[in-house]
């Protein structure tokens, strides 16, 4: 069979991801090389198997077990550590009767709970009846989702 016919017929529309080996007929398809390549095994992988520059996009997640307690006219937000160990501290949000959530107050980590296990709280002073919120912040500054709205 003529090469040129046989060419037409390999990368006709019907065989795009193989290649031809032999006659028409007679042989049997090779496998093209494949255009994907695996991700690279780095130093600069995480545990999970994550590129760092990929485990650097998820943000952390909320804090758990948020409460808020009224004292006096003022809202007490208390919430515990995420257990996080690579979050920065958290942001504290707050949504009056404009319903606009607007930041309060960033929270450092308290420098002796390197794990992240301890205990968070601000206090606002703001005589009204409004929602809180809190979210964890990574290092970068970006603050991750807001944990449940207590009122």
């Amino acid at each position: 069979m003529a090469k040129s016919f046989r060419w037409a017929i390999c990368t006709s529309l019907l065989f795009p991801l193989i290649g031809c080996r032999g006659d028409v007929g007679g042989g049997e398809p090779e496998a093209a090389p494949s255009q994907v390549k695996p991700p690279s095994q780095s130093s600069s992988s995480t545990e999970d198997g994550l590129r760092r520059e990929e485990h650097d996009r998820i943000p952390p997640g909320p804090p758990g077990l948020v409460e808020i307690e009224r004292v006096d006219g003022s809202s007490v937000v208390a919430w515990a550590g995420t257990r996080d160990d690579t979050i920065a501290g958290y942001v504290v949000y707050r949504r009056c009767t404009d319903g606009e959530w607007a930041e309060v107050e960033r929270v450092p980590l308290h420098a002796d709970d390197g794990r992240n296990r301890a205990r968070y709280s601000f206090t606002d002073r703001m005589d009204a009846t409004c929602e809180y919120a809190v979210s964890a912040v990574d290092p970068q500054g970006v603050a991750g989702p807001k944990s449940v709205d207590l009122r």
